[in-house]
């Protein structure tokens, strides 16, 4: 049934270190805010906050690319408080939690990460708030997928 469905699959990256030319430089640049940003947060009381900001307001851009519209401020309110908040903010919300839960396993488990229940889990707590959508969470799909749907569900180990 996929006969009409191609697709591309890259070569393998190189064994060797990747040659960064002018990259670099934003790389370096990159690397001193860090740099900056830890030397705040030891500052603080509490590093957590810089954090919990910097993540949510990932949350806030990667979802208006979505169409999920929330603000920092009514993200922020609805973590203490979920009283009187919209759909939006609570799936803006849910992101950001699972984003915060998904980071530091990602930064110990490195490509061992990408397991198939991780991936469900981490589409439940994502799609937990969404009215729209209409499938089970967590279920891997098994028909009108736009690429071969056996090939992705066994690709995850």
């Amino acid at each position: 049934p996929y006969a009409q469905h191609y697709g591309v699959v890259p070569p393998p990256p190189p064994d060797g270190s990747l040659v960064l030319g002018a990259v670099g430089a934003r790389h370096g640049a990159a690397q001193a805010a860090l740099g900056e940003i830890t030397a705040l947060a030891r500052t603080l009381p509490d590093p957590y906050l810089i954090s919990r900001v910097l993540g949510r307001r990932e949350a806030v851009s990667s979802s208006a690319l979505e169409g999920t519209h929330s603000t920092l401020s009514e993200l922020l309110v609805v973590d203490e408080d979920d009283h009187g908040a919209t759909q939006a903010v609570r799936q803006v919300r849910d992101y950001a939690r699972a984003l915060e839960h998904f980071l530091p396993r990602a930064a110990e488990s490195g490509r061992d990460l990408f397991r198939r229940d991780l991936v469900q889990a981490l589409h439940r707590a994502v799609v937990a708030h969404d009215p729209g959508y209409r499938d089970v969470p967590g279920r891997l799909r098994q028909g009108s997928c736009h690429v071969n749907c056996s090939v992705l569900s066994n690709a995850l180990p």
